[in-house]
């Protein structure tokens, strides 16, 4: 007689969420899960939920059933399954035969070879392979020794980017490597202003042992930019502690500036003292000393009562500098203490900030002794001379 071949298909999410809820006895948090974890199987649905396991899906029967499926490929292909099991995402050619260890004929031969079993599937779009299911790497991860793993691992590590890479250079007990590769991917995520994801690679550097003042000052960055201050505070503290020298008055002035940030001028100003002690006994630390310099400018600007030293200092160390700048931007706080106080000299310094501003090419400090000249003439009942400005 007449036979029709019927090649069933994967059931969809809703399809397979029919068949949990018609099957019973799980939660919804449970029940998203096992629709994940199927991938769209009926047997690791029924099974699981047989099982009373409605998470992972790897019940006995499943295992046997990726085992089975395994014992039929070749050493090279088996490679391949488990170079794609040790990154557990899509891989091109390049990816695999650098994980696997072997030449692009090799490997070509084993996707063909995977893909006639059905146990991979390619993706024309993007020229990748991935596993037709997941539980297939889980099964093949489970079967290599330790030896195998962490020699996957490394390959893995040394193949991918760094973000990517750490991980796997942990998991291979290379953890200098992992250090290493955590702190160049924090880089490249604030570079992108992706400062969460920063955040969890210096966290992960720590975990591994990387605990130098450095480390904590970066943390205490990212956490400033997120906006989480007092964090941020705590990591600064640490750093300090730890630092001397041109690193503790980098510190010190990170600490300045995050006092300032959340209007704290009088414990700004303490640790402004602090870094500008600490400077006095460096020699030839010109950057630090623009830092200091500024800072000073930016606290003889926020303190509701200004101490007459806070601007005086900063042009000082500006001038010393040489730096147009820094002595810009430190004159235009001068003179905007000098207004407040309404101090008869804080329209010659008013000009003198515009001048070097321009001088600097510095729009924005320009922009500020614009407006404070302004505020000058009128005061002074300049009219014209404000509107100029």
């Amino acid at each position: 007689g007449w036979a029709t071949e019927v090649r069933l298909t994967r059931l969809d999410d809703a399809d397979t969420s029919a068949l949990i809820d018609a099957l019973g006895g799980t939660t919804p948090d449970q029940a998203d899960d096992l629709v994940r974890a199927s991938e769209g199987l009926p047997l690791i649905v029924v099974e699981s939920l047989r099982l009373g396991r409605a998470t992972d899906g790897l019940t006995p029967a499943v295992r046997d059933l990726m085992r089975h499926r395994l014992v039929g490929v070749g050493r090279l292909a088996r490679q391949v399954i488990e170079s794609l099991a040790v990154i557990d995402r899509p891989a091109d050619i390049r990816l695999l035969q650098s994980i696997a260890g072997r030449s692009p004929d090799e490997t070509l031969a084993a996707i063909d070879e995977l893909i006639a079993a059905g146990l991979v599937h390619e993706d024309d779009d993007s020229a990748t392979v991935s596993l037709t299911h997941r539980l297939l790497g889980t099964v093949a991860m489970e079967e290599l020794t330790e030896a195998r793993r962490r020699a996957l691992h490394e390959r893995a590590g040394l193949a991918l980017g760094d973000a990517e890479a750490a991980d796997h250079l942990a998991r291979a007990g290379l953890t200098e490597g992992a250090v290493a590769a955590h702190l160049r991917a924090a880089a490249t995520a604030q570079q992108q202003h992706a400062h969460a994801i920063a955040l969890r690679h210096l966290r992960a550097a720590q975990g591994l042992g990387a605990d130098d003042p450095s480390v904590h000052a970066r943390i205490g960055d990212v956490l400033t930019t997120l906006g989480r201050y007092d964090d941020a505070r705590r990591a600064y503290e640490i750093a300090a502690a730890r630092s001397m020298g041109a690193e503790l008055v980098e510190i010190e002035l990170r600490l300045a500036r995050l006092a300032l940030r959340t209007g704290d001028p009088e414990l700004a100003g303490s640790h402004a003292d602090s870094a500008d002690s600490e400077l006095a006994r460096l020699p030839d630390q010109n950057g630090l000393l623009t830092e200091l310099a500024i800072c000073r400018s930016h606290l003889a600007a926020a303190r509701p009562t200004p101490r007459s030293d806070d601007p005086e200092r900063a042009v000082e160390l500006a001038r010393a500098l040489d730096d147009p700048a820094s002595e810009a931007e430190a004159v235009a706080a001068s003179a905007l203490v000098a207004y407040r106080r309404r101090d008869a000299i804080a329209g010659e310094r008013a000009r003198r900030a515009l001048h070097l501003s321009q001088v600097a090419n510095s729009p924005l400090v320009e922009a500020a002794a614009h407006n404070l000249a302004g505020l000058v003439a009128v005061d002074e009942q300049r009219t014209e001379a404000a509107i100029e400005h």
